[in-house]
């Protein structure tokens, strides 16, 4: 009995140290060389089972006025953010790097990618019939998504009765940002589109670094009271801004 398991042992080893051969065999790898200003600064590979990050930029090596993206394949020149291929033509920073995103590009196993910068002006601000950002730091602001949810509703309510449409309200915007005042200023001025902002201080100009029409404290949200921040002077911003110093426009914040 015990040579009849000895000999059924030996040939289930050798299977399975020829599957994992065989499965090395499949595994392709792909090298993703990042290149900045004619160096290289990190490099990894990619295989269909390890993927790859992309590195960040410091502020020092991203030019002035300038966003930096991610990272591309192509001519960093031949491409604008206004292009309708835009998104498909490069890697987000700090994002993952599949085999698969990259196998079509490769030469010879390897592929080189640059970094893609945009002058800020050149950038379209994304379009909202209106958006409303609010402070997520609910310690300091009192506000939660619970509340802000129920504020939406009533927000479009308010949007509709004045005759909004409901593709205009499909298209409306509350947007949380998060962290100290000067990370949340950084990342509303990044995005250019926020009309009003709810919940903040008033050192969001000064800390924040945002421009505003009007920065109005005293108004009751969360158990405390807070700012509501006017950005953009268009009648329809105007008018919701308006509309928060009323009962109706702060009942769901309380």
């Amino acid at each position: 009995m015990k040579f009849k398991k000895k000999l059924l042992l030996v040939p289930i080893a050798l299977m399975s140290l020829t599957s994992c051969e065989l499965m090395q065999g499949f595994e392709d790898e792909i090298t993703i060389v990042f290149e900045y200003n004619g160096n290289i600064i990190y490099s990894d590979y990619a295989t269909q089972f390890k993927n790859v990050l992309t590195p960040s930029l410091t502020e020092a090596q991203i030019p002035v006025d300038t966003e930096f993206f991610g990272w591309t394949w192509k001519d960093p020149d031949s491409f604008h953010p206004a292009d309708e291929d835009f998104e498909t033509n490069y890697f987000e920073k700090d994002g993952v790097i599949h085999y698969s995103d990259v196998v079509t590009y490769a030469n010879n196993s390897s592929i080189t990618l640059y970094p893609v910068f945009f002058n800020i002006d050149e950038i379209p601000v994304e379009y909202h019939y209106l958006a409303v950002g609010w402070y997520g730091k609910t310690s300091t602001s009192g506000l939660d998504q619970t509340k802000m949810d129920a504020w939406t509703i009533d927000l479009k309510n308010f949007l509709k009765s004045n005759g909004a449409t409901d593709a205009d309200l499909e298209s409306v915007l509350v947007k949380c940002y998060d962290g100290d005042i000067a990370t949340a200023g950084s990342l509303i001025n990044r995005d250019r589109y926020c009309n009003l902002l709810i919940g903040f201080g008033g050192n969001i100009g000064s800390l924040g670094g945002v421009e505003f029409v009007e920065n109005l404290g005293g108004i009751p949200m969360g158990g405390k009271t807070r700012y509501i921040t006017l950005i953009t002077d268009d009648p329809l911003a105007r008018s919701v801004f308006e509309w928060l110093q009323t009962s109706e426009g702060q009942a769901a914040l309380q």
